[in-house]
């Protein structure tokens, strides 16, 4: 973890080595700075300070007493991806659309389509385990006489077919 902290460190050393020459140089060169702006001789003037602590600072003046850039410019350039389609405003029925359109996805992946998945046939011994689980689960959870009667016949079923098999073993 020790990575992050010498890289951060390291940026740190770099951008304080960045002189606002090169952030202006950045800015003509990509034609946000007028020519005789007169903001050159500004910034080449910061940047033989050795107490300039903050080289961006020329540019904050330059924002405060009006930024020398062409407003035709600016405006292509923060717009240049106002069309592009980031994200969309969520509305109820947009949500509620979602939500039934996964839910339908999510049923239809439950559907069984027949085709078979090759499930090991459970054996007898495993299947009186499951029937002693769904007896605890049915007293616990049920208290209809019709579902009680119902799995004690199933489980009556199992048991007797546990104890069938067994004996043909012996």
């Amino acid at each position: 973890m020790k990575t992050p902290a010498v890289l951060n460190i390291r940026k740190s050393q770099y951008w304080n080595k960045l002189k606002s020459t090169t952030i202006f140089n950045c800015y003509k060169y990509a034609g946000f700075v007028r020519d005789g702006s007169g903001i050159a001789d500004n910034i080449s003037v910061a940047a033989d300070k050795d107490d300039d602590d903050v080289p961006i600072s020329v540019l904050a003046r330059a924002l405060k007493e009006g930024l020398p850039i062409e407003n035709e410019k600016l405006e292509q350039y923060s717009s240049v991806d106002d069309d592009i389609a980031t994200c969309k405003e969520s509305t109820n029925e947009n949500i509620l659309q979602n939500v039934i359109v996964n839910s339908q996805d999510s049923d239809d992946n439950d559907v069984d389509d027949g085709t078979e998945e090759n499930c090991p046939t459970p054996s007898v011994s495993e299947a009186l385990k499951a029937a002693e689980v769904l007896t605890l689960f049915v007293h616990s959870n049920f208290d209809d006489e019709t579902m009680k009667s119902i799995k004690s016949r199933l489980h009556d079923a199992v048991r007797t077919s546990y104890y069938r098999n067994k004996n043909q073993k012996q």
